[in-house]
């Protein structure tokens, strides 16, 4: 029963409109622990009002203009209603990974305004995933310190798990799971194997253990890493025959060992088959020398979000956070800015009380999150006028980032005005009739929205990906409502469309999922395919992907191995069958509260 790995991830850059939380630019900052590194841009009034610009509700921020690519995108702030007095902040490629930020405000007032440019850097890490009113719940997650030598292996890479008594979604499962996946905190990397495994006598999971030396392992011990109500016992067979005790450990997760002896390259393979009826969480495994496995242990995880920070000049700061190899570059152009740290999570409260406070460089806040804050003041803009402000940010090694910051600093208005309108110049555009005229403007405000509710990461088939949402409220997967997103990109742009398409086509012949399935079973997808070749005749392509959208519509339809939506004798679909007992699902587990399976 394979589970045949494929990149879901969208071929877009990897900096982007990708933030959950505030409008601005985030880049992917950690792709193997979907870590995302946030730049929020925040304008306002000097000493008074500011807009904290949230993805999630309405803060007086409207998608504007965008590039499909994202070469190029911007939003709209309204300072004062109704285009009093707004902001249009875009952000522009500028180089190689290196983003322009203008910021053009307008002053459509008889006075002079005195406005703000706040920008707030800060590292992201990745949340309990979305359940439909959950949000921004963190995962306390632990990380295995081993000996030299030691190897381990997530509990959730098997080679293959079966339930003794299976279900229909066993061969579908939620969310792009692997059977039995369960996603949440106390677990190494974030996954495990549960949902029930363990519960008949007869359910199975095989391991090939492949030493990382040439050499192998003399006497090895297994270590597992799990948790039981009561105890569980393992037949284990392949390569060794013996008996695995899991004893009972009520909330907590404990170790148990298991003698291998010698494990020489090319590795082995072990099955472990449940003799009780008893439910367990299988979190990670370690093999390690015998003389060694004393210093095997786990340690809750540190969330490094404090950087290191290096002024550079009056007009630049280079940050550096443990958890990511890029070095951040943030540079301005304007004379009147100090740089301040915010030591919480709450950025949004924060500025917002310290709006009148013009003089401190640390505001401490619940000191779960840090926010390193370049505060840009004074921008004067007279009445019925405008001025721009630019700024930049950009990623690589530490040279590089310096590199960035002082050619910006030593750039003319003219140069960067000229890399804002070479990336401005593909946004999308749509042909109109003069018939049509009346809706271009709104129409452009939609084509914005459709390109730009985008978010990272969402996690799904063991890798995150950055991923078109329904909104930034919705940062999951969603089937139905991905297969109408495409479609409407397929306006825009013909590459997006095929990407959305594909994000939720899995490999065909994998046995775990037939689709990546989340939300109302409703096959959009096959819809979107029905258009792309509709609108590009492009041959090829419909047959790259015809295998995995036959197998979506086999197992829709009833005529895939485990659908069980056409069993009735009236030959009557009913997809409803997906709302049972699911066989992946998540730990929701705040801090200082037990685990619970969900």
């Amino acid at each position: 029963m394979t589970f045949i790995q494929k990149n879901h991830d969208l071929d877009l850059p990897d900096w982007g409109p990708y933030s959950k939380n505030f409008v601005g630019v985030a880049h992917v900052a950690n792709k193997e622990r979907g870590l995302r590194f946030d730049l929020a841009v925040m304008p306002g009034y000097f000493r008074r009002q500011m807009v904290v610009p949230s993805e999630k509700w309405e803060s007086g921020v409207h998608t504007w203009e965008a590039a499909p690519n994202l070469e190029y995108y911007s939003y709209r702030y309204e300072i004062a209603w109704k285009d009093e007095v707004y902001c249009d902040m875009s952000v522009s490629e500028s180089g190689d990974e290196c983003r322009l930020i203008r910021c053009d405000y307008h002053n459509n007032t008889d006075v002079t305004q005195n406005l703000n440019l706040h920008l707030a850097a800060n590292l992201n890490y990745p949340m309990t995933p979305t359940n439909m009113g959950y949000h921004d719940v963190p995962m306390d997650l632990v990380e295995a310190v081993l000996p030299i030598g030691a190897m381990i292996i997530d509990a959730v890479d098997y080679d293959e798990l079966q339930f003794e008594k299976t279900l229909p979604s066993h061969s579908n499962v939620e969310s792009g799971f692997k059977r039995g996946e369960i996603r949440g905190s106390n677990l190494v990397n974030a996954s495990g194997v549960a949902c029930d495994f363990a519960a008949s006598v007869g359910d199975w999971v095989r391991y090939n253990i492949k030493p990382d030396s040439e050499q192998g392992f003399d006497d090895a011990i297994l270590v597992v890493r799990y948790c039981a109500k009561q105890t569980a016992q393992f037949k284990v067979t392949g390569d060794v025959d013996a008996e695995l005790i899991l004893d009972a450990t009520g909330n907590d997760f404990k170790l148990a060992e298991l003698p291998l002896g010698p494990v020489p390259q090319p590795g082995i393979q072990l099955t472990l088959t449940s003799m009780t009826e008893q439910g367990v969480v299988l979190d990670s495994l370690v093999v390690v020398e015998k003389s060694l496995v004393g210093e095997v242990r786990f340690q809750p995880q540190v969330d490094n979000y404090t950087p290191e920070i290096v002024r550079v000049g009056e007009h630049g700061v280079v940050l550096k956070y443990k958890d990511s190899d890029s070095y951040y570059g943030i540079a301005w152009k304007h004379d009147t800015c100090w740089v301040r740290q915010i030591l919480g999570s709450d950025l949004e409260r924060s500025l917002r009380l310290f709006v009148p406070n013009t003089y401190m460089e640390m505001i401490e806040g619940d000191g779960k999150g840090h926010y390193l804050n370049p505060f840009i003041s004074r921008i004067g803009v007279d009445s019925h006028s405008s001025k721009v402000v630019y700024c930049q940010v950009s990623s690589g090694d530490k040279d590089k980032v310096l590199a960035d910051i002082k050619q910006f600093v030593e750039s003319s208005e003219e140069r960067l005005e000229r890399i804002y309108e070479t990336a401005r110049a593909k946004r999308v555009q749509q042909p109109t009739l003069p018939s049509g005229e009346t809706y271009q403007f709104s129409q452009q405000r939609m084509a914005a929205t459709e390109i730009l509710n985008m978010v990272y990461p969402v996690y799904t088939r063991r890798q995150y990906i950055k991923h078109n949402a329904p909104g930034k409220w919705w940062d999951c997967l969603y089937t139905w409502d991905s297969g109408f997103i495409g479609m409407a990109l397929l306006n825009y742009d013909v590459e997006r469309a095929k990407q959305t398409l594909e994000t939720y086509l899995v490999p065909e012949g994998d046995s775990h999922a037939a689709y990546i399935n989340f939300g109302s079973p409703i096959p959009t997808q096959i819809y979107l395919l029905q258009e792309i070749y509709n609108q590009t005749s492009d041959l090829d392509y419909l047959k790259k992907v015809y295998g995995s959208a036959k197998q979506y519509y086999m197992y829709l339809a009833g005529h895939a191995p485990g659908s069980t939506t056409n069993n009735m004798q009236s030959n009557l679909i009913r997809t409803w069958i997906f709302s049972g007992k699911p066989v992946a699902g998540m730990i929701i587990r705040p801090r200082n509260t037990p685990w619970v399976e969900r």
